[in-house]
């Protein structure tokens, strides 16, 4: 059974921590334009026959679901260069392409290599932004664009037909692909919001902060989405306030061993996990339940005690 939960009025100073914490509208207008600036290299390069012509950019990830934290250093795009059918977990066939399949990049399958895809863009990318912070991370090639102060991870995709669904790199210095549907993501999230009236997205982002200001060891941003998804979604009531919400997710932050391993939201992929460790998941529960107890006490005493006072 979930423990119970804060119960406080004076929820104020959590609102302006949220406010504070979350991008503001001069920073939104900044990830704007340094897109723009990004999606117009990307062009060229598509235009010279260096990169797949991309069928959609789409913006994902915890900025398109209003749960990213400051600074904006790894704002998720889709680059979606095709369409397939897939036939088996590790083959598929392409049935759109904007551009000639790029040869050099497929593998012995037939298929399109995700590493080295990746590795392609990075150097491609590279040749425009040499002073930038440009990276390849795991499923992901990280731009960081300085003039701009803004970070974005480029993700290749490709989409599946019928299913509404998307192939991105696996990982890991894989040359296969994993499924993944971030408009899921998005659409869960909003009933949540909806059920639990608007709180879902802040309380995430105030879960969030409190792993980066207490500087435990913490599961992966889309791990605690997936925590705080799960438990939002057993509550067997709505939530009403916004200490009520983090105080339910910080007294019962491991239900179910979700620290070690948590259920997808989408149900595509296996359980999310960050690898902890069981001392890292015993300092992560001490450490929640004093942050629930401060909280408990006083929504003032909370930022306070986040603040290390």
């Amino acid at each position: 059974m979930l423990s119970s939960v804060v119960h406080t009025q004076k929820t104020s100073i959590l609102l302006e921590l949220d406010e504070i914490i979350s991008p503001n509208m001069g920073e939104v207008i900044k990830v704007s334009l340094a897109q723009s600036n990004l999606l117009k290299t990307m062009e060229s390069k598509y235009e010279k026959g260096l990169l797949p012509r991309p069928i959609d950019f789409i913006n994902v990830g915890s900025y398109a679901r209003s749960t990213k934290l400051k600074p904006l250093d790894d704002v998720d795009i889709f680059y979606v260069i095709g369409r397939c059918r897939i036939w088996s977990p590790n083959w598929y066939s392409l049935v759109e392409m904007h551009t000639p399949i790029f040869w050099d990049l497929v593998t012995e399958l037939g298929n399109y290599s995700s590493i080295r895809m990746l590795n392609e863009i990075k150097k491609e990318i590279s040749k425009t932004y040499s002073t930038s912070e440009i990276k390849r991370n795991h499923e992901v090639v990280n731009v960081y664009l300085s003039s701009y102060e803004v970070g974005f991870d480029l993700v290749p995709a490709i989409y599946i037909e019928d299913t509404g669904n998307y192939l991105i790199p696996e990982g890991k210095n894989s040359e296969f692909w994993k499924v993944s549907n971030p408009v899921l993501d998005q659409e869960f999230l909003r009933q949540l919001d909806v059920k639990h009236n608007g709180l879902a997205t802040k309380s995430i982002k105030l879960l969030k902060y409190w792993f980066r200001r207490k500087k435990i060891c913490s599961p992966r941003s889309y791990h605690i989405e997936s925590i705080a998804y799960y438990l939002l979604l057993v509550c067997d009531r709505p939530l009403t306030n916004i200490a009520e919400a983090l105080g339910y997710l910080l007294r019962n932050i491991n239900y179910n061993g979700c620290l070690y391993a948590c259920p997808d939201p989408t149900g595509l992929s296996d359980n999310i996990t960050s690898d902890l460790l069981a001392v890292d998941v015993t300092k992560i529960m001490v450490e929640s339940s004093n942050a629930y107890l401060r909280l408990l006490d006083s929504d003032i005493g909370f930022v306070k005690y986040l603040r290390g006072e």
